[in-house]
């Protein structure tokens, strides 16, 4: 989606919208219930089609550090797309590599830019050099159950699983516990603040923040000890989104949180800054435009740009790139 930071436009069709189709030329085709077929030549900027090489659910979107690109992950694939700015349009690197499973997360290592690490259904993999993945060889066997999230901190690579997180560095895995010794669990997203503070969201334990004593809760009325976390986002002015359960919430620096909007069954699963007052979430029904500072809903998009409904249930499943396209 093009154009998000620009001035808004709307195109009203008094009909019932069935499904729209996006044709080779970018031309939007609807399907209305009751005014027949439209073709919207004027959304040509606004949507476009990203080519992964593969027609499967993505489930992730990391930025290549320091090049135009991204690294999409996917039902069954692990990918690179190119954006060119002459012409605006995205395009596919000769990088395409099948994998057997679920690819939910992807990072590169921070030592060895030669080497991307890739979070699955079926463990830790990576490649090398552009090489077909390869499973990690965990000697010590502690990360066994399906990975969900990866996140590089310096020289490390914080990895979160459905049985708990772990901090791999020169190749040795370590779990991390809670202050108290406890697992975490379910480990769904992770992030960094702007203090380069790690924060966990789980499902099942709350959200997590570190301290100079560890992991530590974070609780409050809006924040459960026990609900399921599913995004967590920093600006560039402090200001952290979370979103957890039906509540997606904004807190300062501090920690003081408030109460954003209330979206049932859950706020959504994936959530991007577009601006400093505007978020973008990703929930089953599609993508939400939210004014912070009013807590008003500015936008809804839910489009069919093909047989199955757009749904966002990874918490890496929203990119925005920071000028005007998500």
């Amino acid at each position: 989606i093009s154009g998000l930071n620009a001035k808004s436009s709307s195109l009203n069709i008094n009909s019932t919208i069935n499904e729209l189709f996006i044709d080779t030329e970018e031309n939007v085709w609807i399907a209305t219930n009751n005014l027949g077929l439209k073709k919207i030549t004027c959304l040509r900027k606004a949507l476009s089609k990203v080519n992964c090489d593969k027609e499967a659910a993505a489930f992730s979107i990391k930025k290549v550090n320091g090049h135009n690109k991204l690294r999409v992950g996917g039902d069954g694939f692990f990918s690179i797309i190119s954006s060119t700015e002459e012409n605006n349009k995205i395009s596919l690197e000769n990088n395409f590599h099948t994998v057997p499973t679920i690819v939910w997360d992807t990072c590169a290592d921070p030592t060895d830019k030669s080497c991307i690490w890739i979070a699955t259904d079926d463990g830790l993999l990576f490649s090398k050099n552009n090489n077909p993945p390869e499973k990690f060889n965990d000697k010590e066997n502690l990360i066994t159950s399906p990975n969900r999230v990866l996140l590089v901190r310096k020289d490390e690579i914080w990895l979160g699983t459905i049985g708990g997180l772990f901090k791999i560095k020169n190749g040795t895995p370590e779990e991390i516990q809670a202050f108290d010794g406890s697992r975490f669990g379910y480990v769904y997203t992770l992030s960094l603040d702007n203090d380069n503070r790690m924060w966990v969201g789980t499902l099942g334990k709350g959200l997590w923040v570190e301290t100079d004593k560890g992991m530590c809760p974070l609780t409050n009325e809006l924040l459960t000890p026990f609900g399921n976390t599913y995004s967590i986002v920093t600006n560039n002015s402090g200001e952290t989104l979370v979103i957890q359960e039906e509540r997606l919430v904004v807190g300062d620096k501090n920690l003081n949180f408030r109460l954003i909007v209330r979206e049932n069954p859950i706020a959504g699963w994936t959530a991007v800054w577009i601006n400093k007052t505007t978020i973008a979430t990703g929930s089953n029904n599609g993508i939400l435009l939210i004014d912070t500072e009013t807590s008003k809903i500015i936008q809804q998009i839910n489009l069919h740009l093909g047989k199955s409904a757009w749904q966002f249930t990874s918490t890496r499943s929203l990119y925005f790139d920071g000028t005007d396209k998500l």
